[in-house]
C-alpha cells in the first residue's frame, strides 16, 4: 500500500508516468464473470487503456471468450499466459477460489483480485494466491458507515489490519496537543490540515488550532475515544 503527499500535479504526474500504461506496453487484463461486478471492472480498466478479455458462460455484448473460468482450456484461449491481471469475479466462492489456483498456475506472474461472498471465503482466496480479495459485503458495510458518519468524522481509508485512517475537525479539541491526544486516544496522528498550514508527521509538541483538522490512524474504538475528546 503507497500514501502518497504532495501537490496534487505532483502526484497525478508521478501515478500518470509510474501507474500508468503507456501505448508500446499495452496491458492485458482479464475479467472472469460478467455480472454487475465484472461489467463495472470492465469500463473501469478499459477507460484507463488497458485491453479486456471477457469470459463467462453466457454470451454478453462484449464477452470475448465463451466458457468457464474455472477451466484451464478457456483461461488458455483467453491469453492467460500474456495477461497482467485477472478480476475472479463469480458470484461462487468455491468457483473463485479454483479459478484463482488455475490462474497462478498457468501464469504465476499474473495478478489476481478476487471476489468474496462470503467472510470465511477471503482467508481461502489468499491460500489460493490472490493479491487482493474484495470481500462485498463488508464493502457495502463501509461505504454505509462512511455515509453515516460523514458530518462527523470522514473515512479516508479501510486498512488490511481492521485499523481505520480517517479526517477529523478539531471542533471543541482546540488547544490540545498532538502528544496528548495519542497518550490518551491510541491513534497515531500523521498530518494536520489547517486554514494557512499543512503539517505532514506533526510533532509531539504541535498544538491545534482553531480550524485545524487531523489525519489520524488506528482501530474503531481509538478513533471513538478521538471523537469524543475533540
Amino acid at each position: 500500500m503507497l500514501f502518497l503527499i504532495g501537490h496534487l500535479n505532483q502526484v497525478e504526474e508521478m501515478v500518470r508516468q509510474e501507474f500508468m500504461p503507456h501505448i508500446r506496453e499495452r496491458e492485458r487484463a482479464l475479467i472472469g464473470g460478467f455480472g454487475d461486478v465484472g461489467l463495472s471492472a470492465y469500463h473501469e480498466l478499459t477507460s484507463l487503456g488497458i485491453e479486456c478479455i471477457a469470459i463467462d458462460r453466457k454470451k454478453h455484448g462484449i464477452t470475448q471468450v465463451i466458457g468457464h473460468t474455472e477451466d484451464e482450456t478457456t483461461l488458455l484461449e483467453a491469453h492467460i499466459r500474456d495477461a497482467k491481471y485477472f478480476i475472479v469475479a463469480l458470484n461462487d466462492d468455491a468457483l473463485n477460489i479454483f479459478t484463482t489456483l488455475i490462474a497462478k498456475n498457468l501464469n504465476p506472474e499474473i495478478r489476481i483480485l478476487a471476489r468474496a461472498n462470503e467472510p470465511e471465503s477471503v482467508h481461502k482466496l489468499y491460500r489460493a494466491g490472490a493479491d487482493y480479495v474484495a470481500l462485498l459485503p463488508s464493502i457495502g458495510g463501509q461505504i454505509i458507515g462512511g455515509v453515516v458518519l460523514s458530518a462527523i468524522v470522514h473515512v479516508i481509508l479501510n486498512l488490511p489490519d481492521g485499523k481505520i485512517v480517517v479526517r477529523k475537525s478539531v471542533g471543541d479539541g482546540t488547544g490540545n496537543n498532538i502528544g496528548g491526544l495519542e497518550r490518551k486516544t491510541g491513534v497515531r496522528i500523521i498530518g494536520i490540515e489547517g486554514e494557512a498550514r499543512s503539517v505532514v508527521k506533526p510533532q509531539p509538541h504541535e498544538m491545534l488550532m482553531r480550524g485545524d483538522a487531523i489525519i489520524a490512524v488506528g482501530n474503531p474504538t481509538d478513533i471513538k475515544e478521538l471523537m469524543r475528546i475533540i
